[in-house]
């Protein structure tokens, strides 16, 4: 599990590196046509838990850590979960 935050950032800035790390969906002509773009994190194994905290296997580790800090990401904390059971 990945927490995560970027410090000294605006709202703007803080949504345009959202677009460009998670994707997002593009509508043009008024609606009439959508496309999903794909961001640096979509071909990961990613669940989203809230805002600046997401979840992943622990085989993209590095990578995922990479990409957050290349986009600015001043603090990063990862936590380790040990799940054993899901319901649900």
């Amino acid at each position: 599990m990945f927490v995560y935050e970027f410090e000294g950032r605006k709202k703007g800035e803080v949504n345009k590196i959202n677009r460009e790390l998670f994707g997002y969906i593009d509508h043009s002509k008024h609606g009439k046509y959508v496309y999903q773009r794909d961001g640096e994190l979509s071909k990961f194994n990613i669940e989203r838990i809230a805002n600046g905290v997401l979840i992943t296997d622990e085989i993209n580790d590095k990578s995922i850590q990479q990409i957050l800090h290349s986009k600015g990401t001043k603090k990063i904390k990862r936590y380790y979960l040990d799940v054993t059971k899901i319901t649900g």
